[in-house]
């Protein structure tokens, strides 16, 4: 894979459309150390426990919708996947925020380590109020100026000149 956008677009493409027509199959994707914190916060460890939680079957009733998907180089090869979307069910739509740790297997190939899920809330359309009408301001009147007459300026007497007398010079 040319980048750790690309393969996070692709692993993204992948996850997804498997999680929304069979998520039982995503086991696969994971390896005997994998760990995954479900929506409720819950930490379930290994291939077999991941695998009970995808095989749910409310799982099975979801469709996604992505918004974002943001590929990291991380530790030793591996790669931060950061994927937020909408999770869509027939009660409610939800925002959500996945992260996975993809890690490098022997193989070279890449496996889901680390699978936390956080649910965000509830989708909201977001409507912004309708400005309030914006008055005209009212011009405050003009500050009276009273001119004070200027001080009078005394004369400044000149230097009186002193008379240097001269002394003869011997």
């Amino acid at each position: 894979m040319g980048s750790h956008m690309e393969l996070a677009l692709s692993f993204a493409k992948t996850y997804y459309q498997a999680m929304s027509q069979s998520p039982s199959n995503l086991g696969s994707m994971y390896s005997t150390n994998s760990e995954m914190v479900t929506e409720d916060g819950k930490t379930v460890v290994g291939i077999e426990s991941i695998k009970d939680v995808l095989d749910n079957k409310s799982l099975q009733e979801r469709k996604f919708r992505l918004t974002g998907v943001c590929g990291y180089p991380s530790l030793h090869g591996s790669v931060i996947v950061v994927v937020r979307g909408t999770v869509l069910t027939r009660e409610s739509s939800l925002n959500f925020a996945q992260t996975f740790l993809l890690a490098r297997s022997q193989t070279e190939a890449y496996f889901i380590y680390n699978d936390i899920l956080e649910i965000l809330g509830e989708e909201e359309t977001y409507v912004a109020p309708a400005p309030a009408p914006v008055a005209e301001p009212t011009p405050e009147p003009e500050p009276e100026v009273v001119a004070e007459p200027e001080p009078e300026e005394e004369p400044v007497p000149e230097p009186e000149e002193e008379e240097v007398q001269e002394e003869p010079v011997e």
